[in-house]
């Protein structure tokens, strides 16, 4: 029996209570390994040229004069007397980015 088998059935006998333990515990160190790996790659430069195209596509959008919005559900109270559509969403915010903002 490999390895793999033997953590596949000691996961599979775990208890409900010791199983949530254990599916917070393998996130968390999912997250840490994640973590690791993008600091060794940021610091090896192998991140750059994807930091270099999207600052390039920023300054290409904001030097254009054209504006873009990124619309975000309110999920406020709707105003008073307004109807409110099934989703309880009743309104979208917008947020303006203009060419010279930082």
């Amino acid at each position: 029996m490999t390895k793999l088998e033997q953590i596949e059935r000691s996961i599979a006998a775990l208890s409900p209570k010791e199983l949530n333990a254990f599916a917070k515990w393998f996130e968390a160190f999912q997250a840490d390994v994640w973590d690791k790996q993008i600091e060794a790659d940021a610091k090896a430069g192998r991140l750059d040229g994807f930091a270099k195209k999207a600052l390039a596509e920023i300054r290409a959008i904001m030097g254009s004069g054209k504006r873009f919005y990124h619309a975000a559900p309110n999920t406020g109270p709707p105003p008073p007397n307004e109807a409110v559509v099934a989703s309880g969403v009743w309104a979208k915010r917008r947020w303006q980015i203009t060419p010279g903002c930082s």
